[in-house]
């Protein structure tokens, strides 16, 4: 029997502007919220945490290094059975995964 799993993941930075401050949903650093959801055989997983406890920065990337990170965060993020492990006698499969950086 397969188990399908979505996986959706937001990435919440809030960014902080020299010369304005825009601000998103209030977040605790050092915390991160991680809702499962189980309906029949689907998991679904939706994973939430502040910018700056994935990335180390909390403002709209600029430079190269910044993108990269960013990046770098996304491609691991949208990768959920290389960060969960799952039983493989469950056959489990992802149908949906996706991560973004919400106010970048």
């Amino acid at each position: 029997m397969k188990l399908p799993v979505s996986f959706l993941i937001a990435l919440t930075a809030a960014p902080v502007l020299a010369e304005g401050t825009r601000q998103l949903d209030s977040h605790e650093h050092g915390t991160a919220l991680l809702n499962i959801g189980v309906d029949g055989t689907s998991v679904a997983m939706e994973f939430e945490a502040p910018g700056s406890d994935i990335v180390g920065f909390e403002y709209i990337p600029q430079s190269d290094a910044d993108k990269a990170s960013v990046a770098a965060a996304i491609a691991t993020l949208s990768d959920p059975l290389a960060l969960f492990q799952l039983p493989q006698a469950a056959g489990c499969t992802v149908t949906r995964a996706e991560a973004e950086l919400e106010g970048g």
